[in-house]
């Protein structure tokens, strides 16, 4: 039984086995405190006292670095793709490169060192996949019209998890800015 669990938790990303865990704990101290207290708890006190308390901010740069990526832009991290290295996970070879035959992102064309022609990148979402594994969502996008670019949306709160290092973290957005509350 060990043999077949094993494989498939190597498969799944980190994060996601942290968002279980933080889950079946959570759930845990829900129904320990129900069965002794008999009640529910009360998100805030009569005289209006908050319920959660602001931890801090987020630093999304160094959350998207921690899974491999090169920055941030939005709610998304980002990696510049380098193509040569695509042309060459594409076709199986090393040392290819890749030329764009017109002002348009979609007209690359990989070759040989010496110049022989093997075809465009059929699969840039594979790449992606294949170049940063933990991410699920991630998928190849165009920016700043000829830059290809791997990019995944940021789950706030599993970054506030990942950065207080708490389970019991959740994500606001307040003012423009994501805070992180216990």
């Amino acid at each position: 039984m060990g043999k077949l669990i094993a494989p498939l938790l190597e498969r799944i990303p980190k994060w996601a086995l942290v968002t279980l865990a933080a889950t079946v704990i959570a759930a845990a101290v829900f129904a320990i405190g129900f069965a002794v207290g008999g009640h529910r708890a009360e998100p805030a006190s009569a005289s209006g006292s908050p319920a959660s308390t602001s931890i801090g901010g987020l630093d999304l740069q160094q959350y998207c670095v921690s899974y491999g990526y090169d920055h941030v832009e939005g709610q998304s991290c980002q990696a510049a793709v380098d193509l040569g290295k695509a042309c060459d996970w594409q076709y199986k070879q090393s040392g290819l490169h890749l030329t764009f035959s017109m002002n348009d992102p979609y007209s690359g064309m990989c070759f040989t060192p010496d110049q022989n022609a093997k075809g465009g990148i059929r699969d840039m979402l594979g790449y992606c996949r294949v170049t940063f594994p933990t991410s699920n969502e991630v998928r190849p996008a165009v920016v700043d019209r000829m830059t290809w670019v791997c990019q995944a949306p940021i789950d706030m709160q599993i970054a506030c998890i990942w950065q207080y290092q708490s389970p019991k973290m959740e994500a606001r957005k307040e003012g423009g800015t994501w805070i992180c509350v216990k």
